[in-house]
């Protein structure tokens, strides 16, 4: 029984580890697109690939916001909803 408890941390963990690189992997690719927008492409092009630009970047955004969103959930359940034995009145 104690294995499976571990393991099934480790898998936690390791989860959390690939959301995280998920999430760096999605503001870097924004940085990315802002960047390339705003010195690499002409206005002829950026105005043709607009459509395509806003779309990923709503998506990696969105991203970066539900990591953030469900860290901060999950951060939140384990220290602020539990209760010690000696806090039930």
């Amino acid at each position: 029984m104690e294995s499976h408890q571990i393991e099934g941390r480790e898998a936690v963990s390791r989860m959390w580890v690939n959301r995280r690189r998920m999430a760096w992997l999605s503001l870097a690719a924004i940085l990315f697109i802002v960047v390339v927008s705003m010195f690499v492409l002409s206005e002829a092009r950026l105005k043709a690939a607009e459509p395509l630009l806003s779309s990923a970047l709503y998506v990696l955004g969105s991203l970066v916001a539900a990591y953030m969103g469900l860290a901060t959930f999950a951060e939140a359940g384990k220290t602020v909803f539990r209760r010690d034995k000696s806090d039930t009145t």
